[in-house]
C-alpha cells in the first residue's frame, strides 16, 4: 500500500478521500483508523460467527486502515503495512478461517494458533480477488483459541508490496460427531474430517463444492472416520503435486501421484472398493516424495464420497449329493455326504493326496493316474436314471496343455452305451480350445453322424495353467452350461468342422442324460481298457449334485470359497 495515502494527522476520524490504493484496485471512498481494542463488557472468547475487520473482539497492532467495497464480507477490508503489525482474535470453537484479498500488493504473512507459527501465507496475485478464504485451521480441539495475523516483512518477487490484509474471521464450532457419518459426500474442512498441518483453501467453480484445501507441511494429513462400505478421494492433479499416502483402518493401502503437467479439477485419484460393512477411517498423509517431473510435493483435498451399499443377500447353495474333500491320507477317499461312494485308486495309479488352499487334495500324473467308482457302485452319481440333471465342480489346477477329464461317467466303449456326463478341461475338436467344458450324453456313445461326441458347453474365457480355478459344468435336462471362476460367460456361435453351426455355451442338449452308464471317473477316461484324456495336475473340493446349480449359486460358491486362495 502507498503510505501517503494514510490519514494526515489532525482530519477528522472518517476523511474523504480521491483516487485509489496502490495493488488494491478499488476507487477509495473513505479510510479511518483501526477501530478501538475490544470492549471490555463483550465476552472475551466468542463463539461461531463471522468476525468482521473493526470487530471489537479483534486486537491489532500498527496502523491499520479501513477501505470500501461492496465485493468485500461486511463491505470493506482493512490494511496495514506498519512493521510487525497484528490482527488477532480469541474465539471458543473448532475451527477458523482467514477472509482476505488477493492482490498485486500482498505480501507474506504469517498465521498463529495459540502463539504455535502454523503457516505462512503468500497472498500475491495478479488481478485483485476479493473475499477469498486464504487460510484455515481445518479442525482444532473444542475449546478456546487465538488466531493471530502477522504482517511478516517478505514477499513474493512479482508483488509490488508486502500489506496485510484482514476481510474477516469466520470461527466454527461444530461439536464433535458421536455417531460416524454414512454415506454422502464431505467437502473439505467439513466437521467430520480432522487435520494435521496447515492447510491452505483455493476457490475454483472447477471443485467439488467450489474450492480445494492443499497442504505443503511436513507430515499433513486429513483424515475421515465413516460408516460405509466404500470411500472415494476426490482431488486435483497438478504440475506441482506430490506422492501422497492412503490408510485405510491404519494399514497403508495405496501410495498415489497426483502429478499432471497440466490441472485436472475434480479428480477420483483413490477408490477403496468395497470394504466390509461398518465403521473405517480413511487417513490421507502427505509423505515426502514426487514423481521427477513434479514441481512439487503437495497434498490437495478436495472431497471424500463415501458409499453405504448393503451386500446383497448372499445366496445359499444346496448340498450336493457327494462331496470328497480328501481328508484321508490315501484311497479310498470317502464323501463327505452319507450315501455316496468312495473314490478308489485305479488300476496302477499312484495318484497322491496333497495339502491344497482347500484342504485335502489329490495330484495325478498325467500318464496313469486316476480315481473311479465302478459302475457297480456309482448309486446316486447316476442322475441319469434320477433327476436327469447334474452339476459337477472342482477346484483344479492344470499343470500341462493337454485335454482332460476332471470328473464324471464318461466311459468311451465299444460294448456299450456308456458316457452320461463329465467336467473337461480343452476339447479343441468342436469348440472348447483350453476351455472349461461339460459333456453330456443320451445315446451314450458319438454323436451321430460323427466321430466323437461332439455334446458339450464351452466357456469362452481360456483356463490359466498352474493356478487354482473353480471348474464348473451344470445340466438341467435341457441346457449344458460350463463356468470359470463363478461366471458363465456367452459363447453365442460355433460352426463345426462339417459345417454346422450352433451355440456352445449354453450348449442346447434337449435329450436327457443316459440312464445305463460306466463308471465313474476322475482325472482320466476309459476307452476299451486304455486310458485317454488323462490329467496333469491337481484338483481339490470336487461335488457333484443331482440338479443344475443356478448362476446365482455357482457364483456364490466361488466367492465362499475363494477367499481360500489369500
Amino acid at each position: 500500500m502507498d503510505d501517503s495515502r494514510r490519514p494526515l494527522a489532525g482530519l477528522s476520524r472518517r476523511t474523504m478521500l480521491t483516487g485509489s490504493i496502490a495493488g488494491v484496485g478499488t476507487a477509495l471512498a473513505y479510510a479511518s483508523p483501526a477501530a478501538a481494542a475490544a470492549d471490555p463488557a463483550e465476552p472475551t472468547a466468542p463463539g461461531a460467527g463471522t468476525y468482521e475487520n473493526g470487530s471489537p473482539h479483534i486486537t491489532t497492532t500498527g496502523t491499520w486502515t479501513t477501505l470500501s467495497s461492496p465485493a468485500d464480507s461486511g463491505g470493506s477490508i482493512s490494511y496495514s503495512t506498519s512493521t510487525r503489525a497484528s490482527a488477532a482474535l480469541t474465539f471458543t470453537g473448532t475451527s477458523v478461517s482467514w477472509i482476505s484479498r488477493r492482490t498485486p500488493s500482498s505480501g507474506t504473512n504469517e498465521v498463529w494458533i495459540d502463539d504455535e507459527l502454523v503457516a505462512t501465507v503468500d497472498r500475491y496475485s495478479p488481478a485483485t480477488r476479493a473475499k477469498q478464504t486464504v487460510w484455515s485451521s481445518g479442525t482444532l480441539p473444542a475449546g478456546t483459541h487465538t488466531i493471530t495475523l502477522k504482517r511478516g516483512s517478505t514477499k513474493n518477487p512479482a508483488a509490488t508490496g508486502s500489506t496485510i490484509i484482514l476481510d474477516a474471521f469466520v470461527v466454527t464450532d461444530t461439536p464433535e460427531p458421536t455417531t460416524p457419518p454414512g454415506a454422502g459426500t464431505y467437502e473439505h474442512g467439513s466437521p467430520h474430517i480432522t487435520t494435521t498441518g496447515s492447510w491452505t483453501t483455493l476457490s475454483s467453480p472447477a471443485d467439488s463444492g467450489g474450492s480445494i484445501s492443499y497442504s505443503t507441511s511436513t507430515g499433513a494429513s486429513a483424515a475421515l472416520t465413516f460408516t460405509g462400505t466404500s470411500v472415494s478421494w476426490i482431488s486435483r492433479r497438478t504440475p506441482s503435486s506430490g506422492t501422497n499416502e492412503v490408510w485405510i483402518d491404519d494399514e497403508l493401502v495405496a501410495t498415489v501421484d497426483r502429478y499432471s503437467p497440466a490441472t485436472r479439477a475434480k479428480q477420483t485419484v483413490w477408490s477403496s472398493g468395497t470394504l466390509p460393512a461398518g465403521t473405517h477411517t480413511i487417513t490421507l498423509k502427505r509423505g515426502s516424495t514426487k514423481n521427477p517431473a513434479a514441481t512439487g510435493s503437495t497434498i490437495i483435498l478436495d472431497a471424500f464420497v463415501v458409499d453405504d451399499t448393503p451386500a446383497p443377500p448372499q445366496t445359499p447353495v444346496p448340498a450336493p449329493i457327494a462331496d470328497w474333500s480328501f481328508t484321508e491320507s490315501a484311497a479310498p477317499y470317502a464323501s463327505a455326504v452319507a450315501g455316496a461312494p468312495a473314490l478308489l485308486q485305479g488300476a496302477s495309479s499312484t495318484a497322491t493326496r496333497i495339502s491344497t488352499p482347500f484342504g485335502g487334495g489329490v495330484r495325478f500324473n498325467g500318464t496313469a493316474d486316476f480315481l473311479v467308482v465302478p459302475k457297480s457302485d456309482i448309486g446316486v452319481l447316476n442322475v441319469g436314471a434320477s433327476t436327469g440333471a447334474v452339476t459337477v465342480a472342482a477346484w483344479v489346477l492344470s499343470t500341462d496343455s493337454n485335454n482332460a477329464n476332471i470328473a464324471g461317467i464318461w466311459e468311451e466303449s465299444a460294448v456299450g452305451p456308456l458316457r452320461s456326463y463329465a467336467l473337461f478341461n480343452d476339447l479343441p475338436d468342436y469348440g472348447g480350445d483350453d476351455m472349461v467344458c461339460m459333456e453330456v450324453s443320451k445315446q451314450g456313445g458319438p454323436t451321430p453322424g460323427y466321430p466323437f461326441s461332439i455334446d458339450y458347453s464351452s466357456e469362452p474365457r481360456k483356463m490359466t495353467r498352474g493356478v487354482w480355478e473353480l471348474h464348473v459344468g451344470t445340466y438341467d435336462g435341457e441346457l449344458a452350461i460350463a463356468y470359470l471362476n463363478g461366471e458363465s460367460t456367452s459363447y453365442p456361435s460355433y460352426t463345426d468342422k462339417q459345417g454346422a453351426t450352433y451355440a456352445k455355451n449354453p450348449y442346447v442338449y434337449p435329450d436327457g442324460l443316459n440312464a445305463a452308464p460306466g463308471d465313474f471317473m476322475v482325472g482320466a477316461v476309459g476307452r476299451d481298457g486304455k486310458l485317454i484324456n488323462l490329467h496333469k495336475g491337481s484338483i481339490a473340493r470336487l461335488r457333484v449334485w443331482d440338479r443344475a446349480l443356478t448362476a446365482d449359486e455357482v457364483r456364490a460358491l466361488h466367492a465362499a470359497e475363494r477367499a481360500d486362495l489369500g
